[in-house]
């Protein structure tokens, strides 16, 4: 499902700090499949919402941990990595 463009989308800056990968990791996950396309685009860039970022983070959780808390933790990381957060407080 494609999703209408956001400005609040995550670029992938934001998803590579959600999912705790670097950019390589990124590009060869995206390259193998293992990760969902883009399901916006704006300026351009390849964005994901928060549901596609959502859906990746629950793929990821890892065993004993709470999967409401690390997807909420993954989310802060891809708001931190975009600039939308500063200490505690969105902006």
């Amino acid at each position: 499902m494609t999703y209408p463009p956001n400005p609040r989308d995550f670029g992938i800056r934001g998803m590579c700090a959600a999912l705790n990968m670097t950019e390589a990791e990124f590009y060869q996950a995206r390259r193998s499949g293992e990760l969902a396309p883009p399901d916006s685009v704006r300026t351009r860039e390849p964005r994901w919402s928060v549901m596609a970022l959502g859906a990746e983070a629950k793929k990821r959780v890892p065993a004993g941990v709470n999967r409401v808390l690390y997807c909420l933790e993954a989310l802060q990381r891809a708001e931190r990595a975009e600039g939308w957060m500063d200490g505690g407080g969105a902006r």
